[in-house]
């Protein structure tokens, strides 16, 4: 009887043991998707993604930078990593004309340039060149002739302080640099988009007396010309955080409008953001506007051109009370150039990641999946819906990487 309940004792003890020692399993992981981009190589894309795993051991995580490379029916073939020295927080994601990605945010190597960091990396995950942002600068966006274009301020004497913007090449050396007096004492360019002429479209906002912050956008020529200013939006906070220049040399700006909605009986839900879409002329006049979504939970995450004239954007929207309890949704429509919302498919419990056309017509949505209430926490595979143009979901496929 004795033997038999230390044998016993001795297996528990074991199993104990080797409960808290296990090394993470791969359900473990999260895997967070930053965009969906063509490939070299015809009929395959990347998708760059931060992969997480939590080691129980010692309290912290391990985060691997890859780039995905899959098929046209969602299909992996390989997918090259970076392992990260530390957690990164990455800001704005480009592809260069090059072909490699360039991240911007908490993405380095090297403790002491932390914050705020450009880093060139190959979709086989080589390191091509990683940089600090310059004094005063925000952001930046790459130029279509491989330059860059960096977005700052200017420091006065007497507030307020100027819009700085100016141009580099590869090696680091300034082109050119201006600045522009825009009247305001607060303004935030946040990211930007390439024109054709080698330009590009700053996007952002700047505060507005009695209006807090609008949209704010300025075209720039690749020479540092400003060929127009806008701000648009409403009379609270808003923000622009994408752009389309079009065929015709106007351009569809896309971002989030703040908004208070008092005939809603519950106050906790009475105000909020909805996505907010912008068309202006060539010189930056407003030719019409459109709010995208159903409530005012609504955020942007992607913007894209068919090449049948339709505009497809991609967001999401959080249902919750009180903004608690929230339950993601991921989102997909087609916008006319009358401005007409033609169609929208939704996803529950996902966050919408990008948007991709392919050369039948069809797209591909990319989403991740998420759990949490407070914060959301990202599950170890990830989606790759394809839509027909007239919005029919062809096939809805997970992936883990």
């Amino acid at each position: 009887m004795k033997r038999s309940f230390w044998i016993l004792m001795a297996f528990l003890i074991l199993m104990s043991s080797g409960t808290c020692t296990r090394p993470p399993l791969e359900e473990d992981a999260m895997v967070q998707v930053l965009g969906i981009y063509p490939a070299v190589e015809e009929g395959e894309f990347v998708i760059p993604a931060i992969k997480s795993v939590y080691d129980a051991r010692n309290y912290n995580y391990s985060d691997t930078l890859l780039f995905i490379r899959t098929d046209s029916e969602a299909g992996i073939l390989r997918a090259p990593g970076k392992p990260l020295a530390y957690r990164p927080n990455i800001n704005n994601l480009y592809r260069l004309p090059n072909g490699n990605f360039l991240f911007s945010g908490n993405i380095s190597d090297d403790s002491y340039s932390y914050y705020n960091t450009l880093r060139e990396i190959s979709p086989e995950g080589l390191d091509i060149r990683q940089q600090n942002f310059p004094d005063r600068i925000s952001s930046v966006c790459p130029a279509n002739d491989g330059n860059m274009f960096y977005f700052g301020y200017e420091l006065r004497d007497t507030l307020p302080n100027a819009f700085l913007y100016m141009k580099k090449n590869l090696a680091g050396d300034t082109l050119w640099t201006r600045s522009l007096d825009v009247g305001a004492r607060y303004h935030n360019i946040e990211s930007g988009t390439p024109t054709a002429d080698n330009g590009c479209i700053a996007l952002g906002n700047i505060w507005t007396q009695d209006r807090s912050n609008d949209m704010f956008a300025v075209r720039i020529t690749a020479d540092g010309d400003t060929l127009w200013t806008g701000r648009y939006g409403g009379d609270r906070v808003d923000y622009l955080r994408h752009a389309l220049e079009l065929p015709d040399a106007s351009s569809l700006l896309m971002g989030t409008i703040a908004l208070y909605d008092s005939s809603n009986f519950d106050w906790s839900l009475s105000y909020g953001e909805q996505v907010y879409l912008v068309r202006v002329s060539s010189g930056g006049q407003k030719i019409w506007t459109l709010p995208v979504g159903k409530t005012l939970r609504e955020s942007s995450n992607s913007l894209i051109r068919h090449s049948g004239g339709n505009y497809i954007l991609a967001g999401n929207r959080d249902e919750s009370y009180a903004y608690l309890f929230d339950e993601p949704v991921a989102w997909v429509a087609a916008i006319s150039p009358d401005a007409e919302l033609l169609w929208m498919r939704e996803f529950d419990s996902r966050i919408s990641n990008g948007i991709l056309e392919l050369p039948s017509g069809e797209i591909l949505f990319l989403s991740s999946v998420v759990s949490g209430t407070y914060y959301y926490d990202y599950l170890h595979y990830f989606y790759i819906t394809k839509i027909s143009s007239s919005g029919t979901v062809v096939w809805d496929r997970t992936l883990t990487p």
